[in-house]
């Protein structure tokens, strides 16, 4: 990969996404700079997600001016109502973030690059873009809590306990091979709802 996210998460509280990357420091990517971040969301992309930057429906585009090897942002919804509002050479957006909070979304980054040089590189690290994905992991423990507060109450694994796990664990394994197409249908099938509950009596168990 071209770039490294240092860190790519969305705060405890919900309010800011925070995003620090650098230029892959291997000789290899020694031409390499920073050319433009951007910004789109799973409520956005409605099936394949763009292998490059796409050219419409982001929330923020950061373009790079010189030769910059890193940065480090912490946007909040201010920031990308800004970018829609009143957008500038260096940042702006062609789609309103219309959530609340940071919460609600699953945000897909685009970090691209761009080359000084044309030197021949291999083939397998030629790909100017890495992409990275986060959303708020409290909503997972959530869903994780119900279905624990479900087990102790229950003392029985539901099907839905089993279809959650299995679910985070195919999402995680999508994102880690950059297949976001399966990534984003499991994103969508493990937080179609919140909570869960069930109308399993108490086996008293847990006395």
């Amino acid at each position: 990969m071209s770039v490294v996210f240092d860190q790519l998460r969305v705060s405890d509280s919900g309010d800011a996404l925070y995003i620090d990357l650098h230029v892959n420091e291997a000789s290899v990517f020694d031409d390499f700079y920073l050319d433009t971040l951007t910004i789109t969301t799973a409520a956005i992309v409605k099936d394949v997600p763009p292998v490059d930057p796409p050219t419409s429906g982001y929330i923020y585009k950061l373009t790079f001016t010189g030769n910059q090897k890193e940065v480090s942002l912490v946007l909040d919804k201010g920031s990308f109502d800004t970018a829609f509002a009143t957008p500038t050479e260096e940042v702006r957006a062609d789609t309103p973030y219309t959530s609340s909070n940071l919460s609600s979304d699953l945000f897909i980054v685009y970090a691209h690059c761009k080359r000084t040089t044309s030197a021949d590189i291999p083939c397998e690290l030629s790909n100017l873009t890495t992409v990275g994905i986060t959303f708020d992991t409290k909503k997972l423990y959530q869903k994780a809590m119900a279905y624990t507060k479900e087990l102790a109450n229950t003392c029985e694994v539901s099907k839905g306990f089993v279809d959650f796990i299995l679910q985070w664990n195919a999402f995680k394994a999508a994102v880690d091979t950059g297949h976001y197409t399966a990534a984003l249908k499991f994103y969508r099938m493990l937080f179609s709802n919140v909570t869960t509950t069930s109308t399993a009596k108490p086996c008293g168990c847990h006395g």
